[in-house]
């Protein structure tokens, strides 16, 4: 079943996409369609069904934080290297780059900084032509979102980038998987190594660049921690040098190929730069809605709340570093700044 806000083809008979539109009520999409009686009458036919996929969504997100935590503790000081099993580098990157040039969809979290102090951090989920990607860095936030040649931001409204091949609002996806497979293909693997952590094994391999991904960072030294099993990317790191420290900056890579919901949102501003609306669309992190009812606080993130209902619904707090979210007085829902109540309960 084709979702259709997102695109997403969901399996038969299901109820609910990710991206939180109902499949079992034609043409109904949350937060802009008012309830009716086919909707009432699906609700109560399917309660079931949707408390079901409601549970198995909050699920799956847990299940996208854990593996997240659990692969951005992974090192070679958590590891245990398997000296006794030796690696093929060129053969290992050689099948690696084969298995993950054919990766359509994934997410991805992003961590950069110094001696691990991370100032900067980046949530993706990629779909094929289309990605979404929220960006901290310090106290301040950012979010992009592309659907296939249509460019969005979100500057506190949601904005049409009209011109995305020279604007500077448009965020360049440089950090992404293909990024790591060029790399593989155009350098030179100059260690392999076998671990296992967790009763799962990994191969790293490293390399030694001039530079990476166009970021103009300098010569870089990367190490690729790459699934023995699948041949998956799981993390990639890269160090250079910052001034006279050594920085460091991270990717961590899970649900390969899952399905991804990527969806345009409501333009609140127009070209002139007049507001059309101050409903500010929120969206989750992994691209999965899950409602308040089945959430479970993050262990990955710098606060109570996901990134995006942050930046879309709060406000920066100066005692510490994370965004004070801003709730409906009714119904708990965030809302933007100086907003007492939310769409739905006026």
């Amino acid at each position: 079943m084709e979702c259709p806000r997102c695109g997403v083809m969901n399996p038969l008979g299901s109820v609910l996409c990710d991206c939180g539109v109902r499949l079992d009520v034609a043409g109904y999409l949350p937060g802009e369609s008012r309830p009716s009686l086919s909707w009432l009458w699906c609700t109560i036919r399917n309660w079931n069904r949707l408390k079901e996929a409601r549970f198995a969504k909050a699920t799956r997100v847990r299940e996208i934080d854990r593996v997240f935590e659990y692969i951005g503790k992974l090192s070679e000081s958590q590891a245990d290297e398997i000296s006794s099993l030796p690696v093929d580098g060129l053969d290992t990157a050689r099948r690696c780059i084969e298995v993950n040039e054919k990766v359509q969809s994934y997410r991805s979290w992003i961590r950069m900084g110094d001696s691990g102090e991370f100032s900067t951090e980046g949530w993706t989920v990629i779909a094929p032509g289309k990605y979404h990607v929220i960006l901290r860095v310090g106290n301040d936030w950012d979010e992009w979102l592309t659907a296939g040649k249509d460019h969005y931001r979100n500057a506190g409204l949601w904005y049409r980038i009209e011109e995305p091949e020279t604007s500077q609002a448009t965020y360049r996806l440089q950090l992404n998987l293909p990024a790591w497979v060029s790399l593989m293909r155009n350098e030179k693997c100059i260690r392999a190594s076998a671990f296992e952590a967790a009763g799962e094994s990994y191969i790293q391999l490293a390399f030694a660049a001039a530079d990476f991904a166009g970021l103009e960072l300098g010569p870089v030294t990367a190490r690729i921690w790459i699934d023995a099993r699948t041949l998956l990317i799981a993390k990639a790191v890269i160090t250079y040098r910052d001034g006279t420290k050594e920085a460091q900056l991270e990717q961590m890579f899970t649900t390969h190929n899952d399905r991804v919901s990527v969806w345009a949102p409501t333009v609140n501003m127009g070209k002139d730069g007049g507001v059309i609306s101050n409903k500010v669309q929120i969206f989750p992190r992994w691209g999965i809605f899950v409602m308040r009812a089945f959430e479970q606080r993050s262990t990955i993130v710098p606060s109570e709340w996901s990134p995006v209902e942050e930046s879309s619904a709060g406000s920066v707090g100066e005692a510490e570093d994370k965004l004070v979210p801003h709730h409906c007085q009714k119904c708990g829902a965030p809302v933007g700044e100086g907003t007492s109540v939310c769409f739905e309960c006026r």
